[in-house]
């Protein structure tokens, strides 16, 4: 299955040309199931594998998909998931980052470690997701969210911390000049709080 201007005679909501790809197949669900993440092939990138989520706007917040996709663009760092772009297409939000072939730590728990990941393999997940809490922290931004399904991982050693669209700002920002109350949580941020630490859910 392809995808492409022509084909699909989409608007996109920045000025970029909508990329050409086709579907391989499906790699699960985010947003609480409400959307499907989907693998696909890049015409014309090196290594050519992308994960593409298609957020529904009749079933997802427009505001919460802008603002994870700010994050996704502005934020740059080794352990954040990266960006490559994102485009609508009629309700939906098409947002394209890279693949990683193993997918999420929940995913890889699920299906080779029912009993736990190794310690070594945990004290080497844990440096790169500090490391990119570290780098949030220092943009005056809080995750609020960092859960096994938010860290992502590839067969390469790489570890990417995704998840974005629950990040807060901890005061006013250097880079957006936005104020943001840290503890101000959303209904879409129900499912996460058996993650959530004591003292917040306190407050």
């Amino acid at each position: 299955m392809k995808s492409s201007r022509a084909s699909r005679g989409a608007r996109t909501t920045t000025p970029m040309e909508i990329p050409s790809f086709t579907i391989c197949g499906q790699i699960g669900r985010a947003y609480s199931g409400l959307a499907d993440v989907l693998l696909v092939k890049r015409e014309g990138k090196a290594g050519g594998l992308s994960a593409l989520r298609i957020l529904s706007t009749e079933f997802i917040d427009y505001e919460q998909i802008k603002k994870e996709v700010w994050f996704l663009r502005w934020l740059s760092h080794p352990n954040i998931i990266a960006f490559e772009c994102a485009f609508s297409v009629d309700a939906d939000v098409y947002v394209l980052t890279p693949f990683h072939d193993l997918c999420s730590v929940l995913r890889v728990i699920q299906a080779h470690y029912k009993h736990g990941i190794p310690e070594k393999a945990v004290v080497q997940i844990l440096k790169h997701v500090l490391l990119a809490v570290q780098y949030l922290h220092e943009q005056n931004i809080v995750h609020r969210s960092i859960r096994c399904s938010h860290i992502l991982l590839s067969s390469n050693g790489a570890v990417k911390l995704a998840g974005l669209r629950h990040c807060a700002f901890l005061r006013r920002n250097e880079i957006t000049e936005a104020h943001e109350p840290l503890h101000e949580f959303g209904p879409e941020l129900a499912e996460g709080l058996l993650w959530l630490a004591p003292e917040i859910l306190k407050q």
